[in-house]
């Protein structure tokens, strides 16, 4: 989850999508919350999936909504999927942010992850629920590149199709 300053007038829409993804987690469903602007920090320590208990569910829930935006930091989308993926047993990663990466190129970046993923034993899902705007629900948007769309808008696409996810946005 994207917590960098840009976020800040969009974080109510940010908890809104972190609480749709956790209601869908079952209980056999173990997760964990990165946290990201100039550094990922994650909420459970030493690479640990939490059980999708209802408690951990709500403990997640309000780190989230008492999470400070950091307004000088940067965006190290990289960093925090790169963390991500390190976790092995995850199958399922969820990128929350408004895609904009301050330290490397759109296409340098898609292509880390994706080589990173690709070496993977089973490589994960990654869906990306991008928070253009605070406060417009979430539309489900299949891969269709548009000509001159912004490079955030095509980033977040691209990531999640080369990856085999879901692109949402508001």
């Amino acid at each position: 989850i994207d917590t960098s300053g840009s976020m800040e007038p969009k974080w109510d829409a940010v908890c809104y999508e972190l609480k749709k993804a956790l209601e869908d987690c079952g209980p056999s469903t173990r997760f964990q919350v990165l946290f990201f602007s100039d550094a990922p920090r994650a909420l459970w320590p030493n690479k640990r999936l939490a059980p999708a208990t209802p408690e951990a569910k709500a403990l997640a829930l309000k780190a989230a909504k008492t999470q400070s935006v950091i307004s000088s930091g940067k965006t190290a989308i990289g960093l925090a999927l790169s963390q991500a993926l390190d976790h092995t047993q995850a199958e399922t990663i969820y990128l929350i942010s408004d895609g904009l990466e301050s330290r490397v190129t759109f296409s340098g970046l898609q292509r880390a992850v994706r080589r990173q993923n690709v070496k993977r034993a089973r490589p994960a899902k990654i869906h990306t629920v991008h928070v253009r705007f605070g406060g417009r629900p979430l539309e489900l948007r299949p891969f269709d590149p548009q000509p001159n769309e912004p490079d955030d808008v095509s980033f977040m696409r691209k990531l999640a199709w080369e990856n085999g996810g879901v692109y949402a946005h508001n």
